[in-house]
């Protein structure tokens, strides 16, 4: 649905938290789910890594979290309202993804370092 990526390298780092990799880290909001009360953003960070097999160079993707983000009707209305401009777009994939990329700028600042040490500031948000 929509891939981000980090606009510089990231220590990727193994369960014990020794460095393994330094490198871009992506985000994908694969699906949204709603029903009455809420919307849920379902999504995961990764890397890619090359790997030569065959003599042939693979690009490899390395997950590293998968994400389920919750909010209630109530708050999305409430975002919309006072930190967002209204759509402008005439079709619904790209009112729903210009919507999706909002609300992901909104929680990447909320997160602050929380994933991986990446600030909003680490993002660049044109889609991949």
């Amino acid at each position: 649905m929509l891939t981000i990526k980090t606009n510089k390298p990231f220590d990727i780092l193994d369960i014990s938290y020794n460095v393994i990799d330094n490198t871009l880290i992506y985000l994908t909001i694969e699906n949204l789910y709603m029903d009455r009360n809420n919307v849920v953003a379902k999504g995961y960070y990764y890397y890619t890594k090359s790997e030569v097999i065959n003599d042939e160079q693979i690009e490899k993707v390395v997950k590293l979290r998968n994400i389920t983000t919750t909010m209630d009707w109530n708050t999305v209305a409430y975002v919309e309202s006072t930190q967002l401009s209204p759509i402008n777009a005439s079709q619904l994939l790209s009112s729903v993804l210009e919507r999706v990329m909002q609300f992901t700028v909104i929680q990447l600042t909320m997160e602050n370092g929380q994933n991986f040490k990446t600030k909003v500031e680490d993002w660049n948000f044109i889609p991949l």
